[in-house]
């Protein structure tokens, strides 16, 4: 069965606290999942929640008598941060959800298609200015909201800060000895489900989660690489479930065409994730991928992979 006839796992989407404003979004997305909305329409809809939030709560403030002013009684327990408009926490929700709910859906389904098309579709609003809170405390005590937020910046640094939440559910899934090393496991699905999309994030020029790739784990230069003597079985899975999940990355004709370009073009560089995407990087990987060939330790299936990544590598040197 191909990984997208998967059946999909729970998507984890609703939680039994979730208040109003919660919901409008986890709404939206449902109605994503489950096609009764277009990724172009739930889209606006977002844009439209977002814009509406943030105008109505500069308003709210704008018209209070001082303007911009807690009262005595708020200040207590009441920050003009949570009270102001705050579109880049709302964006920060929405993809703390979507976040959630990648890992439910397997490589190229319909679902993760429609994720990403939401994403795109985001991007591709036009770009728009919002009210933001920046309070600048002055002499008198009152705030001065003169900054704005730009929606919607995908494919710049602006809106890096988004792939923390998927780090999150990273960190949910891939802590040491998890089953990420069970084959056919939840986990290890959901790690490889994970990995598709976040891969797909990042090689569409969407949001940068080269972070959180797991083809770094399976190289021995790498901290969280197992100790194969000492884990005679387990290390081996380990490699296995890391490998299966982050294939994603090379996989597709456009993600290693993206990595191949990030290597070449940080090689003289330093800071952010420049440690992986480099050609030392690049080479490392292809020379584990050729171990893992080679050892009767890992299974067929990942001694084939292995080999197919190997290929699509060596190809998209000579293609470049």
């Amino acid at each position: 069965m191909a990984a997208s006839e998967e059946k999909p796992f729970e998507t984890r989407l609703f939680d039994d606290g979730d208040d109003e404003e919660t919901l409008i979004y986890k709404n939206l997305l449902q109605s994503l999942i489950t096609q009764s909305k277009s990724p172009s329409v739930v889209a606006t809809d977002i844009d439209s929640w977002v814009a509406q939030n943030a105008n109505q709560k500069f308003n709210a403030l704008k018209s209070r008598d001082p303007p911009f002013r807690l009262d005595g009684g708020e200040e207590e327990w009441l920050s003009m941060r949570l009270l102001g408009p705050n579109p880049s926490k709302d964006i920060n929700s929405l993809f703390e959800a979507i976040a959630v709910i990648c890992s439910a859906f397997p490589p190229s389904s319909p679902a993760q298609d429609r994720l990403i098309e939401l994403v795109q579709s985001l991007k591709d609003q036009p770009h728009h200015d919002v009210p933001s809170v920046s309070p600048k405390e002055n002499d008198s005590g009152t705030y001065d909201f003169t900054e704005t937020t730009t929606l919607w910046q995908f494919g710049t640094d602006n809106v890096r800060y988004l792939m923390m939440n998927f780090n999150s559910e990273a960190e949910e899934l891939a802590y040491p000895f998890s089953d990420v090393e069970t084959p056919g496991s939840e986990v290890q699905l959901r790690w490889r489900n994970l990995q598709a999309f976040v891969a797909r994030l990042t090689t569409s020029s969407l949001i940068d989660c080269g972070d959180l790739c797991a083809l770094s784990n399976i190289l021995p230069s790498s901290s969280a690489y197992p100790d194969l003597g000492e884990r005679k079985v387990g290390g081996p899975k380990r490699i296995e479930g890391d490998l299966l999940a982050g294939s994603h990355w090379i996989s597709s004709e456009q993600a290693c065409r993206w990595v191949y370009e990030q290597c070449k073009a940080t090689e003289a560089k330093k800071g952010r994730f420049y440690d992986l995407w480099n050609m030392k990087t690049w080479n490392e990987l292809k020379g584990q991928l050729s171990y893992i060939m080679g050892d009767e330790r890992f299974s067929t299936e990942s001694r084939q992979l292995a080999k197919s990544l190997r290929e699509k590598m060596d190809s998209q040197e000579i293609e470049s």
